[in-house]
């Protein structure tokens, strides 16, 4: 079996940190809700484990979005709103945001 890297770890963890937060949900009600151990996701979201992909799905079918979503790196960008800079991944609710790309090597 294939050890997972740290940096794919922390990539969970943000992303699953991230849908909870929009979700507006706690880690606690996603355990009830998907039957997980809240042990289990700690441990996700604390970087020290992965979760199996068959958790990944549920948990993307939680959010209501794509497995990749969950896997990948999210887009860096920045929000405007009001004249105040804030920094956003991969998604933005804002409909009266403006959403410029980033490029890493330019922040």
């Amino acid at each position: 079996m294939e050890k997972i890297s740290f940096e794919l770890k922390k990539t969970m963890a943000e992303n699953i940190e991230r849908y909870l937060k929009k979700a507006k949900k706690t880690q606690r009600e996603m355990c009830k809700s998907l039957d997980f151990k809240e042990n289990t996701v700690s441990d996700w979201l604390n970087a020290k484990t992965y979760p199996r992909i068959d958790k990944i799905e549920m948990m993307a079918n939680y959010f209501d979005c794509k497995k990749s979503d969950l896997i990948e790196a999210g887009a860096r960008y920045y929000e405007i709103v009001d004249g105040v800079v804030r920094e956003k991944y991969g998604f933005t609710n804002s409909v009266d945001a403006v959403v410029l790309p980033v490029d890493d090597a330019a922040v």
